[in-house]
């Protein structure tokens, strides 16, 4: 069964922004999603594992501790990257949605109220996602690729072993993560859906329409299609008195799209040539290399996820470079 992690990620990872987190929020022991931090992707959501930017008596790398043989990552010069308001727009859908109409009462001389506004979408396939924003989501970019790419070469052996051995997590090498860059929010709402057809409509009720007046519960429903499945979410969950009343880029934690490196390790025999022609020297004459990509565009990829979130491109392009 398709997650709803893995259809979000997939319906709105065109959009160009990154890797669509269905689990924004940060974590309650290692806070939120930080340039640097090394982890890995579970159930639509970032696992931090340590992080390459701090040093070792740091709180973030103290609780479960670093790699053996850990050295901060300090790149020279001032590569980052910051793009306040890089998304401005309330809302982000997958291709296949068509806005229809805002009903329920609604008029332009009166203003909807709480419960009685529906957004409503046409669905032209089977499945689709969509998130809306309450504020701006600013952007963050550490641009050194090639800097990323030697530490990673040099430290990925040890991460790995770290998070089986130590950690006992059971990661493929492939599956871990350099953070390099994201886009965060202060509060959002997001939904996937997958039907049996394709002419489905999907309404969306509660605080997140574009109405300054409109409040209560969001929801999200899908009718004219057969055996819809829905799945929404919405953030932070913060109390009256802690929610922000500004968009100042600090505040923003809510980590919606995610930017980063993965590697894989190949192994490459060498090859002797005779006059019966080549043949591979046997096992014990090895020579590591790693692929090394990112996600940081449309040219490099085309999406990415990680198992047990099965929509991994990533990964799968890694090993087509690894048989080629």
């Amino acid at each position: 069964m398709v997650s709803a992690w893995d259809i979000y990620a997939e319906q709105l990872f065109t959009l160009g922004y990154g890797h669509p987190l269905w689990v924004p929020e940060p974590c309650v022991e290692s806070g939120e999603i930080c340039i640097g931090d090394v982890g890995y992707l579970r159930a639509g959501g970032f696992r931090f594992i340590f992080s390459s930017m701090k040093e070792q008596d740091h709180p973030r790398n103290t609780r479960i501790g670093v790699p053996q043989g850990f050295q901060p990552f300090r790149p020279p010069g001032h590569q980052l990257v910051r793009r306040p308001n890089e998304i401005m727009q309330g809302q982000l859908h997958s291709a296949n949605l068509r806005s229809t109409s805002l009903s329920g009462g609604v008029s332009v001389d009166a203003p909807a109220t709480s419960g009685n506004a529906i957004l409503r979408y046409h669905c032209s396939d089977s499945s689709g996602a969509i998130l809306l924003l309450k504020r701006a989501g600013h952007y963050e970019l550490l641009d050194c690729r090639l800097h990323i790419k030697t530490y990673m070469l040099e430290h990925i052996s040890r991460w790995h072993e770290f998070a089986n051995g130590d950690l006992g997590i059971g990661l493929q090498e492939k599956e871990i993560l350099f953070v390099s860059g994201f886009i965060k929010t202060t509060e959002w709402a997001a939904a996937a859906f997958r039907s049996g057809g394709s002419n489905g409509e999907l309404s969306i009720s509660g605080g997140f329409l574009p109405l300054a007046s409109v409040s209560g519960e969001f929801s999200v429903s899908m009718t004219r299609c057969d055996s819809p499945a829905v799945f929404y979410r919405s953030g932070p969950t913060r109390s009256e008195t802690e929610r922000l009343t500004s968009e100042d880029v600090a505040a923003s934690d809510q980590c919606i799209f995610l930017h980063y490196y993965k590697m894989k390790s190949r192994i490459i025999w060498p090859t002797i040539r005779a006059a019966a022609g080549p043949h591979n020297l046997p096992p014990g004459s090895e020579d590591p290399e790693h692929d090394i990509i990112d996600n940081l565009g449309l040219e490099d990829i085309e999406s990415t996820h990680d198992n047990p979130d099965k929509f991994d491109p990533v990964g799968c392009l890694l090993d087509y470079i690894l048989e080629v």
